[in-house]
């Protein structure tokens, strides 16, 4: 099977061709609805786990594989993409979203000339084009940026915009139990932070019992489900006294599996913990689930970035730097609801196993 690692700041995966008729396609099963079935003869799902393994594998934080759209945007323009993204965790579960993995998804299909003709001359012409995936958390818009290789001379993407959606704060949508939680709300949601488009019993400063302890947390979805821990603010108080100001000296591998296991996320979850720098800059580590630890987490990032409007650390519309462990990604949370995440996508190496 032929590959290509990528990443984006950090969060990396192997990505694999299902485009018939270019060398290193990979044959594949799909059931009767589009799912997925197997790579090369085997269970996906199994493939996903072996190509992940950073001991005896390639190594990875999961599977991405990059198909054809069902749906044409050719044919459809408004339901239709042009490239679709299917997406393996390490644990070989399916994921819905990832955000540093659209944008590699944007960089191999437009690298690879997977993508119309008329894409292809736009972004060499001009430096810029626009496509759109499909995902299962449904079709995303991505700007790419197109720039000319030094070794090559050939037109690739380096840098991709990608608009996210819309952020999910309903409980039942993220999906959050919040009867699951073990302790009461400490604000009300109709506080004056809040936008007309905050639904009533979002899980925003709610405390959620964990091993015993309370923390103050805010739920989000950007088509998976998080759970943002603030640490402490700009001016250096403690917002969850127990975790300390910390994010780098912050134990995650113990109590990361705490909060993706908890029930009150039927789901999981995955759970950012963060510092807020100042009214324009966080600083984030993710657990995600299936996962573990990453360097990096597009979605997570779009979400510490509505939490940090919802905690009133950051104003709505604004554009925050959120450092995480493998660069910074630069995320708004625009007043239509929409999250913008701007960030690089990056070949690692190409290979075959």
């Amino acid at each position: 099977m032929k590959f290509v690692k990528m990443h984006g700041t950090g969060n990396d995966y192997v990505y694999i061709n299902l485009f018939e008729g270019f060398d290193d396609s990979v044959p594949v099963t799909y059931d009767k609805d589009g799912k997925l079935l197997t790579v090369e003869g085997e269970d996906v799902s199994k493939v996903a786990i072996k190509v992940s393994d950073r001991h005896f594998s390639i190594g990875a934080d999961g599977l991405i594989c990059v198909a054809p759209s069902r749906v044409r945007a050719s044919e459809d323009e408004k339901n239709g993409a042009d490239v679709r993204m299917i997406m393996f965790n390490a644990d070989g579960s399916e994921g819905l979203m990832c955000g540093n993995g659209i944008r590699c998804v944007a960089k191999f299909a437009f690298d690879k000339r997977l993508l119309s003709p008329e894409i292809i001359s736009t972004g060499e012409n001009t430096g810029s084009c626009e496509i759109k995936a499909e995902t299962a958390s449904g079709i995303k818009t991505l700007k790419l940026t197109v720039e000319k290789d030094k070794a090559s001379e050939k037109a690739v993407c380096t840098y991709v915009e990608v608009n996210m959606g819309q952020a999910i704060l309903k409980a039942e949508d993220i999906p959050v139990k919040v009867a699951e939680m073990g302790a009461q709300a400490m604000i009300a949601t109709d506080d004056p932070l809040y936008g007309a488009d905050v639904p009533k019993g979002a899980v925003i400063k709610r405390m959620l019992r964990v091993d015993g302890k309370d923390y103050s947390v805010t739920c989000v979805s950007m088509g998976n489900p998080h759970c943002v821990v603030f640490m402490k603010d700009s001016k250096g108080t403690l917002i969850n006294d127990s975790l300390g100001g910390d994010v780098d000296g912050l134990e995650l591998e113990k109590i990361g599996p705490l909060f993706e296991n908890h029930p009150a996320f039927p789901e999981k979850i995955n759970t950012e913990f963060v510092e807020v720098i100042d009214d324009h800059t966080v600083k984030m580590r993710v657990w995600e689930r299936g996962s573990g630890e990453t360097l990096s987490c597009g979605t997570g990032t779009c979400a510490v970035t509505v939490a940090a409007v919802l905690n009133g650390f950051v104003k709505r519309g604004t554009e925050v730097e959120v450092k995480i462990r493998g660069g910074s990604l630069y995320d708004t949370w625009l007043e239509t609801g929409e999250v913008l995440m701007k960030g690089p996508a990056e070949t690692s190496f190409v290979g075959e196993c």
